[in-house]
């Protein structure tokens, strides 16, 4: 009985703990290029804008 209650608190400690992580992330409010966008020309800039301040850790253009 007593290892059924130290699974369950485990399993909802971990579970605590996945759900802050998916929090952690911001999500962008605007693009430009729009996402999914076909320029017919070479686009000028890049921007990404999020609510809060974010460290980009790794960007990928594709031709």
């Amino acid at each position: 009985m007593k290892t059924m209650k130290t699974m369950k608190l485990a399993f909802s400690t971990l579970a605590l703990v996945a759900s802050v992580n998916v929090f952690a992330h911001g999500m962008m409010t605007m693009t430009y290029p729009k996402d999914g966008a076909m320029l017919m020309a070479q686009a000028e800039r890049v921007e990404l804008n999020f609510p809060n301040p974010m460290k980009v850790v790794s960007l990928k253009v594709v031709g």
